[in-house]
C-alpha cells in the first residue's frame, strides 16, 4: 500500500481520481474504517449478465469471499489505477439509501478519466452492457 489513509477524503486523494466523484461520497453516508484501507487477498469476479444478484452472492459464498467496501474499493484504485479503466468495478458492500434511492460505490472511467461513483450516475444499462466486475475479499469467520 503506497498511502495509510485515516479518512475518507484522505482515502480519494490518495487515489488521484482525476475525474467526477459522487458529492454524495462523504463521511456522513460513507464512514470508513481506516485498517480496511487493503488490497490484501482482494479478488475481481466477473459479473455474468445472465446471472442474478442472489445467483451470484451464492456463487461468492462458494468460493469463501464476500463483497468489499468503500474502503478496500479505494485501496484498490490507488493501488491498480488502470483496472477501472479496462471495466466497471462494484463495490457492493459500499451501499446506503439516498435523494438518489439505494446505491453502491462504482470505480469506472468517464471521459478518459478515472471516477468515483454511485451506481445511479450511470444508467444500469450501460454498466451491465460493459465489462463489469466485482471486487470481494475472503468471508471473514463468523464469531
Amino acid at each position: 500500500m503506497k498511502t495509510s489513509p485515516t479518512s475518507l477524503a484522505a482515502m480519494l486523494a490518495a487515489g488521484n481520481y482525476d475525474g467526477y466523484v459522487n458529492p454524495n461520497i462523504t463521511e456522513a453516508w460513507f464512514p470508513v474504517n481506516p485498517a480496511l484501507f487493503t488490497t490484501t487477498d482482494l479478488r475481481m469476479f466477473d459479473a455474468p449478465k445472465e446471472m442474478t444478484d442472489e445467483e451470484f452472492d451464492a456463487m461468492l459464498e462458494k468460493e469463501g469471499y464476500e463483497d468489499v467496501g468503500i474502503e478496500q474499493a479505494l485501496a484498490f484504485g490507488e493501488e491498480n489505477p488502470e483496472e477501472q479503466r479496462k471495466g466497471v468495478i462494484l463495490a457492493r458492500r459500499s451501499s446506503w439509501v439516498g435523494a438518489g434511492g439505494p446505491g453502491f460505490v462504482i470505480l469506472t472511467e468517464c471521459d478518459n478519466k478515472r471516477a468515483v461513483c454511485l451506481s445511479w450516475d450511470i444508467p444500469v444499462e450501460q454498466w451491465i452492457q460493459h465489462d463489469c466486475r466485482v471486487l470481494a475479499a475472503p468471508k471473514k469467520p463468523k464469531l
